[in-house]
Order: structure tokens, then C-alpha cells, then sequence
């Protein structure tokens, strides 16, 4: 059955008005309390799986801390300034361009990236921000921006759920903010401001005013990398075969962007 224009648009103004109810019902049984998401040793056991998503929280008060992080994400993609997150370089530091390869990861798994303005990307240097010696430039679609890191030990912590990996090989892995955690009213734009998540220009300009060289997180699906940094000139030169043997990895895998530019060495 062919849909039209005016049919889309109407689904998708339903699923958003669907979408709003639901998490405001959700915010609302919380009784204004924090959402539950848990840091460090707080995350859920492999075993605590139906805690995870299917909503059995260890604390009544708290929804289920998957459903939570996944109530923050679509609400982030909801009032997100795109144009703007569109205009911010997204890069996946690494201490290894083999490992990153020669891993199971594909371009339909969402990666971590640090997130920087033009203005401090131009201003990097082989000792901004992480410790990472090379880091990858990835162009792709963000799906959600936060300040510091909103997911530690994700896949490490996911892998141990039984058969969640292999169920997601075919859509990719998504990244869920589970360490995303504060006292939320039901108000949408509330919820974005009491979180501390970045949106717009306004909130990004709010976070660095308090946190001026704070790690900014973004989570980038559908990636290709567009470029490579290296931090030195000695860091360049002693990974040349790894990098050279990387590239033709990469373009095997079709990762590499069609804008590819040369290395950048800070």
C-alpha cells in the first residue's frame, strides 16, 4: 500500500504525540524522583537483564534504568537543534588502529565520540582532553550529546546480557545513557535543562561556561571516518604501516567516507 505525504506526517505526529504521553507517564509514576539510572558498581548484573528493560527496578521509586536512558535519548532527538549538532566534529579516540579494525564493530553500531566546536578542535593539541593517540574524525548521524560520559563500560557491561549482542548484529548496537540521573518533572524542556543536556547552542554555551575544557559526549550511528589524527609527528611515523594497512581494512569494510582527507598531526 503506497502512503502519502500527508499520511507519513500524520504517523509521524502521532508516534511523537504517543511518545510524549508515555514518558510523561513514566515521569509522572516516578513521582518526580530520579528516572534510576546507576554508576560504577551500581550497574546491573548480567542476570538483572529484566531489571534492565522490562521494567522490574530495584527501587520503586525508579523506573527501569534502560527504559529510562531510552526515554532520554528519544526526547533528545525530539528537541535537538540538528543543524547545529550537525555542525560540531565528532572524534573516536584510540590507542590502536589495529584493534579498532580487527574488531566486530560495523558503521550500524553507535560510537562513543568526544565532541568539540570548530574553534576547539583548531586549538587541539597532542595533550588535549584524552589521552588517546589517534583519534578518528567521524562524519554520521548524532543521536544523543551530553556532557562527560553518559555510558562507561557499555558494550562490556551489555556483552554479559545473554544474547544481546548477537541479537543487534544485523541493526547495530545502540548506546543507551545509563548513567543519565536526575530529580525530573514531566515537563519536556525541563527534563533537557535538569539533565544537563546539550541541545542547542544555548545549553552548549550554559555547560562550557561552568566546564570550559569538560569532555562532551556524542553518540554517532550510520559513520564513516572522514579523517585520522595523529598526535605527533613520532606517532605518525611509528604507526605508518598500521595506518596504511587500517586504511585498506577500513575501505574493505566500507568505513571510509568518500570525503576522506590525509592524517592530521596535532
Amino acid at each position: 500500500m503506497k502512503i502519502t505525504r500527508r499520511q507519513l506526517r500524520r504517523l509521524i505526529q502521532e508516534s511523537a504525540k504517543e511518545f510524549m504521553k508515555d514518558f510523561e507517564e513514566e515521569l509522572a509514576a516516578t513521582k518526580d524522583r530520579p528516572l534510576g539510572a546507576f554508576r560504577g558498581d551500581n550497574y546491573p548484573a548480567a542476570h538483572d537483564e529484566e531489571y534492565l528493560f522490562k521494567g522490574k527496578p530495584r527501587q520503586s521509586d525508579s523506573l527501569p534504568v534502560g527504559r529510562a536512558a531510552y526515554l532520554v535519548k528519544k526526547l533528545w532527538n525530539k528537541y535537538v537543534d540538528r543543524s547545529w549538532v550537525d555542525s560540531l566534529i565528532k572524534i573516536h579516540w584510540t590507542d590502536s588502529l589495529s584493534s579498532f579494525i580487527d574488531s566486530s564493530i560495523v558503521n550500524k553500531d553507535e560510537l562513543s565520540c568526544a565532541t568539540y566546536t570548530v574553534e576547539e578542535f583548531n586549538s587541539l593539541s597532542g595533550t588535549s582532553w584524552v589521552s588517546a593517540k589517534i583519534g578518528l574524525i567521524l562524519e554520521g548521524y548524532t543521536t544523543f550529546l551530553s556532557p562527560g560520559t553518559s555510558n562507561p563500560g557499555f558494550y562490556r557491561f551489555m556483552a554479559k546480557v545473554p544474547g544481546y549482542i548477537e541479537s543487534k548484529k544485523s541493526s547495530g548496537i545502540s548506546r543507551l545513557p545509563l548513567t543519565f540521573g536526575s530529580g525530573l518533572t514531566p515537563d519536556a524542556l525541563s527534563v533537557m535543562e535538569a539533565g544537563g543536556l546539550l541541545y542547542n547552542q544555548e545549553s552548549w554555551d550554559k555547560i562550557r561556561s561552568q566546564d570550559p575544557t569538560g569532555l562532551v559526549e556524542s553518540y554517532v550511528d550510520n559513520w564513516k571516518i572522514s579523517q585520522i589524527i595523529f598526535s605527533s609527528q613520532e606517532d605518525y611515523e611509528s604507526n605508518l604501516e598500521e595506518y596504511e594497512n587500517f586504511i585498506e581494512k577500513a575501505k574493505q569494510k566500507k568505513l571510509i567516507s568518500t570525503n576522506y582527507k590525509e592524517p592530521i598531526i596535532l
